[in-house]
């Protein structure tokens, strides 16, 4: 997942290799730290007496190694072959919506910045009861 990810988000979009070296580059050595800590954490379990614990250390261990080795080796070598090339691939859910026709709400202005620079925006304008007289307002204190 994450090669894939630094894949999507390297900047020379049009060369699968570049993309591949990019992703590399930036998170292939923190995919290898973290499998190789996990690894050792199962390394670390092999030498228990009880057998839940051993098979889980052996599992840890047979896991870290496939998924580093086909996730490093099989996975970026899938990206230079055929992986996509600029936006190919790219699915935009919000424009997806639009056209059929689920995204159609009205824009919320009432949280938009005063458009007068001289406008003084009260923060009693958003305060329920807040043009009562003060003994008609309730306290939030007393009421709790």
């Amino acid at each position: 997942m994450h090669y894939g990810v630094a894949y999507r988000l390297a900047p020379d979009r049009s060369q699968r290799e570049n993309r591949v070296r990019y992703s590399l580059k930036h998170i292939g050595s923190a995919i290898t730290m973290a499998s190789l800590t996990t690894f050792l954490t199962g390394l670390m379990m092999m030498p228990a007496t009880v057998l839940a614990y051993f098979q889980l250390g052996q599992f840890l261990m047979l896991v870290m190694v496939f998924s580093w080795l086909y996730s490093t080796f099989g996975f970026l070598s899938i990206c230079t072959a055929i992986g996509p090339k600029d936006n190919f691939g790219q699915l935009s859910i919000t424009h997806l919506f639009r056209k059929c026709g689920v995204c159609r709400v009205k824009p919320d202005h009432s949280m938009e910045p005063a458009q007068n620079e001289n406008e003084v925006i009260s923060m009693d304008d958003n305060v329920p009861n807040a043009d009562l007289p003060p003994e008609q307002q309730n306290d939030i204190t007393t009421s709790l």
